[in-house]
């Protein structure tokens, strides 16, 4: 079985740059199953005795074929699907642990505010807890200087000099921006 990709996309430059990241690491080792989701996230209808979200299939649909024409022009083949779900990070955790994915690319804008300046908070979700291989791809260059970025999974615990330092996981990559 080949190891699967998953796809988070949200129609923004970063998610766009993730989407060419994903079709290039498929065509360099062999054709791996790419999987693009959207998540949309409806307003809560308030009611009575509950808060249910609410979206029309017509929206639903709508979002779909928007999805399907974002990815048809870049010469890979894909799967789409759009997920309706409170919360996007989970809904991307969920997908990938429904479609057995081996690594996760996703798009980041980097606007989490100054405490975590590299990562948005759906980034940050799903890298605290995907149990694959991440991969976060920035909308924009990070530093003039740097031509590449190391990008990597979350390290296993076991993952540690002698000294109680962590070391980089082994399936650590340095792309080109």
């Amino acid at each position: 079985m080949h190891p699967h990709i998953l796809v988070a996309f949200d129609f923004g430059p970063p998610s766009v740059k993730a989407l060419l990241w994903a079709g290039h690491l498929q065509r360099r080792v062999g054709d791996l199953p790419i999987h693009v989701i959207h998540v949309l996230t409806p307003s809560p209808l308030i009611g009575r005795e509950s808060m249910a979200p609410t979206l029309r299939e017509e929206e639903i649909a709508d979002a779909h074929e928007a999805l399907k024409r974002a990815v048809a022009p870049h010469g890979f083949v894909a799967t789409t699907e759009v997920l309706v779900a409170r919360s996007v990070g989970e809904a991307i955790l969920d997908s990938a642990r429904r479609v057995n994915a081996d690594v996760i690319v996703i798009g980041t804008h980097g606007q989490s505010g100054l405490r975590r300046p590299a990562l948005g908070s759906v980034a940050e979700t799903v890298l605290r807890g995907a149990s694959c291989a991440v991969v976060t791809v920035r909308g924009m260059l990070a530093r003039a200087d740097s031509d590449h970025q190391v990008l990597s999974a979350k390290p296993a615990p076991d993952q540690h000099d002698h000294s109680g330092q962590e070391q980089r996981p082994k399936n650590s990559l340095v792309v080109p921006r």
